[in-house]
């Protein structure tokens, strides 16, 4: 049986910064992942021939703790995704609208866009946005749990916000996030993403990876950990953790994998 000091079990972006986090204080770290890959909700691969991936995901710019861990790595933001300034808007009834979506950037088309964009929004459905989107962030700072009561489909209809406005405009920003209908989501989850991005929301813009978010992120993340002295294992499945239960407070051991044993003080 081997030992180390931590086992992380799971090489998706969690366990892919926990273990470059480990490996940067020189402990001994391995990383265990059932896939042939890393990167979980983040990954990408090749399939009979074909380049597939996990999830279309995209980074605001607003964000600090991505390009954190990045420069930890040795990495950029700019090295793992290209800017976007602008998103473009086109429903099943054939209205289309270009919005920015950089106040720093595109500023023009970020302030004045939805002002002009009536096939997309009329000047009542942004209207009724305002008392709903005032309600929700008060709310979120007072009571966000409270808020979690409501999907954000009940909430938008507790304010009146109009058809119009959650069809073309709700739905599009926020399921593309949560890949869900705003009725099965929480209202919460969508203020969560909104309220700590609004001090920073002049820097937004919307980032699209270079390529294969295995390929741009996590491979490069693997190399930081195995740099640092850490341990990257893919193919080998995690199916329990040991528990000395014997002991007079019951202690962790280690994890069982398809593979034996692994001995560890600590499981992540």
């Amino acid at each position: 049986m081997s030992e180390v000091e931590t086992v992380v079990v799971g090489a998706g972006l969690a366990g892919l910064t926990c273990a470059l986090q480990l490996a940067g204080q020189r402990r001994e770290v391995l990383l265990l992942e059932a896939r042939d890959v890393a990167g979980g909700r983040t990954s990408s691969w090749e399939e009979r021939g074909m380049p597939v991936e996990s999830g279309l995901h995209r980074v605001l710019g607003c964000g600090t703790e991505l390009p954190r861990l990045l420069r930890r790595a040795g990495m950029s933001l700019d090295e793992v995704v290209y800017w976007e300034d602008e998103l473009e808007f086109r429903t099943p009834s054939g209205a289309r609208a270009v919005l920015g979506a950089s106040p720093l950037y595109n500023p023009l088309r970020t302030l004045l866009g939805p002002l002009v964009s009536w096939d997309l929004l009329a000047p009542w459905d942004l209207a009724s946005l305002v008392p709903f989107l005032t309600a929700g962030v008060a709310r979120y700072l007072a009571d966000p749990d409270g808020l979690d009561r409501f999907s954000l489909a009940a909430f938008a209809r507790r304010w009146r916000v109009t058809d119009t406005a959650v069809r073309n405009l709700l739905v599009p920003a926020s399921a593309g996030v949560f890949f869900l209908p705003p009725s099965r989501y929480s209202a919460a989850n969508f203020f969560g993403l909104l309220v700590p991005a609004l001090p920073g929301i002049h820097r937004t813009r919307v980032g699209a990876f270079r390529g294969g978010m295995t390929e741009v992120l996590a491979d490069p993340l693997v190399a930081a950990i195995r740099a640092r002295g850490g341990e990257v294992r893919t193919g080998t499945e995690v199916l329990g953790v040991r528990m000395d239960l014997g002991a007079a407070a019951p202690e962790v051991t280690g994890v069982d994998t398809a593979a034996g044993t692994v001995g560890a003080r600590h499981v992540v």
